[in-house]
């Protein structure tokens, strides 16, 4: 996951369009085969808080991937800075998804 992400900022540091592109639909098929992984395995009822958190940091990780392919797609000027600020405003909301699902796990306790 951290290589995809350096991947997308560094396209997106840099202006590189098609390569964030490219990095965005890397997230995309990482994040859908998570969601895959965790559809095909419920979780224990300890874990369901947990198991729902890393649910919402993957719907909010293929959100900002769709962001930035919207801005690879937006082209310059004002629509393509627009675009951008929509896709930094989503990786944002990732970066919070993430920091609730580390909450989220520190808290969770299962006992057996």
């Amino acid at each position: 996951m951290a290589d995809l992400n350096q991947a997308l900022q560094g396209a997106a540091e840099a202006g590189d369009r098609p390569a964030a592109r490219r990095a965005s639909i890397d997230i995309l098929d990482f994040a859908d085969a998570e969601q895959d992984w965790l559809r095909e395995h419920p979780p224990a009822t300890c874990y369901a808080d947990a198991h729902a958190a890393a649910d919402r940091m993957l719907e909010a990780y293929a959100a900002t991937a769709d962001a930035f392919i919207a801005w690879a797609d937006a082209g310059e000027g004002l629509a393509g800075l627009a675009a951008l600020g929509r896709a930094l405003d989503a990786a944002g909301a990732a970066g919070d998804a993430l920091t609730a699902l580390a909450r989220e796990l520190e808290v969770t306790t299962c006992l057996t």
